[in-house]
């Protein structure tokens, strides 16, 4: 913006030359940007909230059978969300692969996003797939999955893949010493699905 009306600036450090008029008078205005419907929770609502939130995103692209309206939020023991399959119980229990450090410029409780970072995803994707691997979860003999979902804003989904070519023992693990039947590696951003278990 340039005195009453809009000019193209040279972007150049100390250029002052101006473009072409873009707009005679411009009006300054209100622009509601929009705000994350998860801020207004806390505590275990949002964790709730958030992992619905993924499992529908995951659940649009999978290709399974899961029945409309048939997902719910898993009670303590269980994993995090119980749906059916083709009329059959089915749960699957998701886990977020993000550097602490990250999840903490990113809660709630700070007063506003900090910018400008970046992070190592794999001693985070090592520990907590490590961690899945012998926890064991009450599903009243139904199958389990695990979805493990990522942020590429907080890291590159280029890193994820190569997480998943070295790590290929440590998931293979999740499913033949785990509990697991399925494992699925899941994009938040783009909503697509980067791997899964026996693809």
């Amino acid at each position: 913006k340039v005195g009453e009306g809009r000019r193209f600036m040279c972007p150049l450090y100390k250029c002052d030359e101006e473009g072409p008029e873009v707009a005679a008078s411009v009006v300054d205005e209100e622009v509601e940007t929009p705000t994350n419907p998860l801020d207004d929770l806390r505590g275990d609502e949002r964790k709730r909230a958030f992992e619905m939130s993924v499992f529908q995103s995951f659940a649009s692209v999978s290709g399974l059978p899961i029945d409309k309206g048939s997902h719910e939020n898993g009670a303590q023991y269980y994993p995090d969300i119980r749906c059916t399959i083709s009329g059959q119980p089915y749960w699957f229990e998701l886990v977020q692969i993000i550097n602490e450090e990250v999840a903490e410029k990113l809660s709630p409780k700070r007063r506003k996003e900090e910018g400008g970072f970046s992070y190592d995803q794999e001693s985070s994707f090592a520990k907590l797939v490590s961690n899945k691997a012998t926890k064991k979860y009450e599903t009243e003999g139904a199958p389990v999955d695990l979805i493990l979902h990522f942020d590429p804003r907080f890291g590159t989904t280029a890193g994820a893949r190569l997480l998943i070519e070295k790590h290929g023992t440590l998931l293979d693990s999740l499913t033949t010493s785990g509990q697991f039947k399925r494992v699925w590696i899941f994009d938040d951003h783009t909503k697509e699905l980067e791997w899964c278990s026996g693809s």
